[in-house]
Parts: structure tokens; sequence; C-alpha cells
């Protein structure tokens, strides 16, 4: 049981790449992560982690080891999960989301989620990096492009509808029809390569992949901008953008669900995949 105890704390600092963040998961102070981590170590004679200051990595050992040890720890929580009612499961769920993505909708979601499983943690994180399945950075993502991978489920969302928007009173306003050529056109989600129609537009001189700073540039008039319809719905009502005619054809966008493809799947993100998929439509996210 110790060697477990210690298995499952090598597992939580490798996931996190910290000893203070795997303390703080598993309640207990980071010198006693030190110890267990430091106790399989010398059970198992090989380094399992490359210390500095700065940072944790796995080495070549420890990564082997963490990848097994993920597996068989995922099937015997799995198995303890499948003799537990789901309202009593317990344990964490982390979810990648992107930094953009509409978090009211997200928060209702969780949050009856929560009511639904009281003994379920989940866990945010933003970002718009790739996500490393395999080294536990998440066990779900939501994402805009499919991953385009075998070992990865990607389930559809719907589809996010595009648009172009301007301040509420830039000379392009009063121009009918806008002459593109003339507005610098901020692009955060590169679509200008999927339009079937050339613009020969100039692109935007600040550049960005930011979806809230391409619009808050907008609206100050920097520049045209393509962004989500549903993303500026609230500035458009309240006057400070305005949607223009989209004479390009503009493509609709899929947004997913992704996961890994794995036949020990634990329970608790199971459920949560399920509910998730189930209740989307009463907490849309496009």
């Amino acid at each position: 049981m110790k060697n477990l105890e210690h298995i499952q704390t090598f597992i939580e600092v490798a996931s996190s790449g910290s000893f203070a963040e795997a303390s703080r998961r598993l309640a207990v102070s980071t010198s006693a992560v030190s110890a267990r981590v430091q106790a399989l170590e010398k059970h198992l004679g090989v380094r399992l982690l490359n210390r500095t200051t700065r940072s944790v990595g796995l080495t070549d050992e420890g990564r082997l080891y963490f990848s097994r040890c993920k597996e068989v720890l995922d099937q015997l929580l799995d198995l303890e999960d499948s003799l537990i009612r789901p309202q009593d499961l317990t344990g964490r769920i982390r979810i990648s989301v992107p930094l953009d993505l509409p978090m009211a909708p997200l928060a209702a979601l969780l949050q009856a989620f929560s009511a639904r499983y009281p003994k379920l943690s989940v866990e945010v994180h933003s970002t718009d990096e790739t996500v490393d399945f395999i080294n536990s950075q998440a066990d779900v993502a939501i994402r805009g492009r499919a991953p385009g991978s075998l070992s990865l489920i990607a389930r559809k969302l719907g589809d996010v509808q595009l648009g172009f928007f301007c301040a509420a009173s830039p000379p392009a306003r009063n121009e009918t029809p806008v002459n593109w050529q003339h507005y610098p056109i901020a692009d955060p989600l590169n679509i200008r390569p999927l339009l079937t129609t050339d613009l020969n537009w100039r692109e935007s001189q600040l550049l960005t992949h930011n979806l809230t700073l391409a619009k808050q540039l907008c609206q100050q008039g920097q520049n045209l901008a393509i962004l989500p319809v549903g993303f500026c719905a609230a500035e458009v009502a309240a006057g400070t953008l305005q949607a223009l005619p989209d004479p390009a054809g503009l493509p609709l966008l899929p947004l997913f669900l992704v996961y890994p493809a794995r036949k020990h799947m634990p329970n608790r993100v199971r459920v949560f995949i399920d509910f998730f998929l189930q209740h989307q439509q009463e907490y849309p996210l496009i």
C-alpha cells in the first residue's frame, strides 16, 4: 500500500510538473511529496525525475514508468468507480478550454454538473496550446479543430458562425459596398487561407491570435476583424461594434469535445463526458 501511495504521488508530480502543485492536489506537505518520490526512486533503483530549481521533468525511465503506471492506476480507479453509485464518485476531472471560450455558459454547465456529482471536483485550464493527454495535462478538452489523431475521439458540439466586424462609426460604416483594400483586417483565427474569394485586404499592423484583443482593437477603430458572431453579440447589441456584409463566404468553424480513445476510461471522466454532451444544448458555448 505504501508503494501505491508513492506511485500516486509520482503520477501527480509528473502530471502537474510541480512538487508544490502535487502537494496541493494531494493535501500533503511538499516535503512529504518529495520524500515519497525519493522513496519510490530508491525502491526502483532508477531516477524518475530531473529536478531543477525552476522545473521538474521526466527522465526516459520516468516517462516509461509514468505511462504504464497511469494506465494501471486508471484501470484500478475504473474498477473502484464501477462499484460506486455515480452520485458518490470522487476525484478530479481536468478540462482544457480555449482562452476565448465564453465562460458564462461553461460556468453554468459546470455548476449543474457539480450539483449532480457533489463529490467530484473539476479543474479548468484555459489555453490554446495543444493538449498532451498522454502526460495527463487534461482528461477532456474543448477545441476549435478536430485533432486528426486516431488516439483521440472528437465529438462535434456545433458550428461557430463567423462575421466581419468594425467599430460603430468608422468610414466603412457609410461605405456601400465596403472597399476592403482600404482597411486593415485582423484575422486571429487565420481564416484567410480558407476563403474562396480573395478580398485583397491589408493585414492589420497589430497581429494577434487572441480573440478578445482583436475585438477590443476593432472596437477602438484600429482595424476590421473576422470574429465569431456569438462572441460579438453583446457589443453589437450595445452599439460598440457593427456587423458588415460578408462578401467572401466565411466558413463555419466546428467546435469539438476531445478526449483519449481508450478502453479503460475512469468512470468519473465518462460521466462528465456523458453529462456534457447531454446538457450542452441547454448551455450553448457557440
